[in-house]
């Protein structure tokens, strides 16, 4: 008989080999029976062999080469590298944005405009007349638009050119190719145009608008009307033209424009005035309407108290 070591490892060796390749069989048995025949201790052998194949499965030859030839085959370079691209696309996108908004804010001017108003001149050598604490943003030079974003009241003299004049703001937008017209942005958008022809929109309603109208917007919809108030520029002018108009109504016109604040009883805001002042000086406007109201005037400062028997 063969040394029990040696038998063992050459038993150990066969039955690992046949586990790699199929199931043990009955005709595997079978050989082993007759290869034991001729050793003086069979039954000690055959023992070995039941021992081992006590731990023995069957083996999923398909599935085990499976998972051998996946790690074998080498990987693929192709996602990494599509990985890396998109990192590298995205990078770069950054990099444009954040270029373009530093550049853009360091060459868009805003200007806000003193309790005495400001006049502006764009590059297009159109002009903005700004009213009080009125704010106003463009670039430094016009591209395709000549774009502006437009915070308060303001009066546009747009000069002549190809490219559009866009002003922009919270409640809509005004284009033109040149004209003259007022803007008033607060709540609502105030427009009135004084020359040419402007386009108002805001959200998906839009109106075309002359010389002598007017619309208004709510960020929502525009409002046409064809109503011309003669005093709308008044604030940059100085020419107001009242006709029977109550005091209540004509006193806040000229507080804007000669930055003064009246005070008087209610009777008296509700006499009706009819005047016109071109360019007057403020005593001048204040002696008339003395004259016409039969009020006396208290000026103390920029205060100025009314008294009288005033209107019914």
């Amino acid at each position: 008989m063969k040394n029990p070591t040696y038998f063992f490892s050459s038993f150990r060796g066969t039955l690992l080999t046949h586990c790699l390749t199929t199931t043990m069989n009955k005709n595997w048995t079978d050989n082993y029976h007759q290869q034991a025949n001729g050793n003086t201790h069979p039954d000690k052998d055959y023992e070995t062999f039941q021992e081992l194949t006590a731990y023995d499965c069957p083996v999923n030859i398909e599935k085990a080469w499976k998972k051998v030839d996946a790690k074998l085959k080498p990987a693929s370079v192709w996602p990494k590298v599509f990985r890396i691209a998109a990192m590298l696309v995205l990078a770069i996108g950054l990099a444009w944005v954040t270029y373009e908004n530093v550049y853009n804010s360091a060459n868009e001017l805003e200007i806000v405009a003193s309790k005495d108003g400001e006049i502006l001149t764009l590059p297009d050598q159109s002009t903005i007349t700004l009213a009080a604490n009125a704010k106003v943003s463009y670039p430094e030079t016009f591209d395709e638009t000549r774009a502006i974003f437009l915070t308060g009241e303001a009066f546009f003299a747009v000069t002549k050119s190809d490219k559009p004049f866009i002003v922009t703001t919270k409640q809509g937008k005004i284009e033109v190719l040149g004209t003259q017209f007022n803007v008033k942005s607060g709540k609502t958008l105030d427009v009135m145009v004084s020359s040419g022809k402007v386009s108002v929109s805001s959200g998906e309603s839009q109106t075309e608008l002359i010389a002598g109208e007017r619309a208004l917007a709510n960020g929502n919809e525009v409002r046409k009307f064809y109503t011309y108030n003669p005093n709308a520029l008044a604030w940059r002018t100085g020419h107001f033209k009242f006709s029977n108009e109550h005091l209540k109504q004509a006193l806040p016109q000229l507080e804007r424009y000669y930055k003064v604040k009246f005070t008087s009883s209610k009777s008296i805001l509700n006499c009706k005035v009819t005047a016109k002042f071109e360019n007057a000086s403020f005593d001048e406007v204040l002696t008339t309407l003395q004259s016409i109201l039969q009020v006396k005037a208290k000026k103390k400062g920029d205060l100025i108290k009314l008294s009288g028997r005033g209107c019914n």
